[in-house]
């Protein structure tokens, strides 16, 4: 009985570590998404930061020079203080509501495939 206990511990734990943070249907999951987002442009990996926002948002991107990633590494280049801003003013004070979170009626991202995006309005 105890090797069964202990089995059923590791695999809670394990499962525990492989969810995905920004799938969390919550304040938090929008925080999570918002912080992979982050890192992403950061790193100046814009590919995987377009993943990170919303349908919407992402096709409307698209349809500027470079698409997606060149728009995204374009606006992080010339706003990035204003991305910083977002970060420290707004993402603190998200409320989710159903589907959406937003930050004084405006909605900042939606809950898309199962995980928080982003929409651009964070710039």
């Amino acid at each position: 009985m105890a090797r069964f206990l202990a089995l059923l511990l590791a695999i809670a734990l394990a499962g525990c570590g492989s969810s995905d943070p920004a799938g969390s249907h919550s304040a938090a999951g929008v925080k999570a998404a918002a912080r992979e987002f982050a890192a992403d442009v950061r790193a100046g990996r814009f590919s995987a930061a377009c993943e990170g926002i919303t349908a919407g948002a992402r096709a409307e991107l698209n349809r500027m020079q470079g698409g997606c990633p060149g728009a995204t590494e374009y606006y992080y280049l010339f706003l990035r203080g204003e991305f910083g801003n977002w970060l420290q003013r707004v993402l603190p004070n998200i409320q989710v509501e159903g589907e959406t979170a937003v930050y004084e009626g405006r909605v900042e991202a939606r809950y898309e495939q199962g995980r928080w995006r982003l929409e651009n309005t964070v710039w």
